[in-house]
């Protein structure tokens, strides 16, 4: 901490010298995070990837709402980006042969509800994402080896539902 927090209660200035190794931990926690985006950020750009890359951090489903998560290398906007893409489904009612009236939900194509730049995230969803930079960055690097060529590339971590996937358009960022 900057300042020294000078509370008047007692029971505060005793609950507040024990927290201080907790609190500094965070701190240093959080300016880990912040650093090591903004450095990865920079690696990227000065190394000069020709592909944008998408990389699903997880998707979730909630009654009839979708929506996957991701980080995002925008090779034209040379940024990392945390990017949010979501669908709202419907249901369909329709009348079988024996003229039985059925429901079926109808999956809608998942479109970009949240962009912006990674560094820029809150914090509790930056501490987050910071766990998935190693393999964010892991995988940039083995599609570099392999795949130079293309455009855009998309790949998804241990954490993404493969029962959910959707197809999302990517074309309409």
């Amino acid at each position: 901490m900057d300042k020294q927090v000078a509370f008047s209660s007692e029971l505060l200035k005793e609950i507040d010298s024990g927290s201080k190794a907790i609190i500094d931990a965070h701190i240093e926690k959080l300016d880990q995070a912040s650093n090591d985006i903004k450095f990865l950020e920079q690696r990227l750009k000065s190394s000069s990837i020709p592909f944008s890359f998408f990389y699903a951090l997880f998707n979730e489903k909630e009654n009839m709402d979708y929506k996957e998560h991701y980080i995002v290398w925008d090779n034209n906007k040379k940024k990392l980006l945390y990017e949010v893409y979501s669908a709202k489904d419907e249901i369909e009612e329709y009348y079988t042969d024996s003229q039985e009236l059925c429901e079926r939900e109808i999956e809608n194509t998942p479109e970009l509800e949240v962009s912006k730049l990674l560094c820029e995230t809150k914090v509790c969803l930056r501490l987050k994402i910071f766990n998935y930079l190693p393999d964010f960055y892991k995988k940039i690097v083995k599609n570099l080896k392999l795949e130079k060529n293309k455009d855009c590339i998309f790949d998804r971590s241990s954490d993404y539902n493969d029962f959910l996937s959707r197809e999302i358009n990517y074309n309409k960022r």
